[in-house]
């Protein structure tokens, strides 16, 4: 039987490197990663990541590891979509992952800024309006 190639012999005997090249970096740098590791909100989504004019939104998928389907289909009839995964590859899901984004059984879904400031909006009216219909009552 043949052998094959030196190099390749030596590539498949070398140590699998899919992480950071921790041989490589300051002290400095090491710290940064593994800090932000440690102390940043998974699901913390920097401003400068979602689209202008969009909002984001995770919504629960699953519940103890098993499907939840009613809440995303119910926040889908209330227009909200979504986000896929090519919108932010490797950031929330492996890079080679279809579909919609979901890190720990929630999905992010989306909607414009503009739709939920105005839903907003009139759920703070109907709370104000049930106030005064109440406080009416009590006269």
């Amino acid at each position: 039987m043949a052998r094959p190639p030196e190099s390749l012999q030596q590539a498949l005997h070398e140590p699998l490197r899919s992480g950071p090249d921790w041989d490589s970096m300051s002290d400095e740098q090491i710290m940064g990663l593994i800090s932000r590791d440690e102390v940043e909100d998974k699901y913390a989504i920097p401003e400068h990541m979602v689209p202008d004019g969009m909002s984001y939104q995770w919504v629960r998928c699953e519940v103890f590891g098993k499907p939840d389907f009613n809440r995303p289909a119910e926040m889908e009839q209330k227009g909200w979509r979504p986000v896929p995964t090519s919108r932010h590859p490797g950031r929330y899901m492996a890079a080679d992952q279809v579909g919609p984004i979901e890190l720990d059984g929630m999905r992010l879904y989306e909607m414009p800024r503009r739709v939920v400031r105005l839903k907003r909006e009139l759920a703070a009216r109907v709370a104000q309006q049930k106030v005064s219909d109440m406080n009416q009552q009590m006269i």
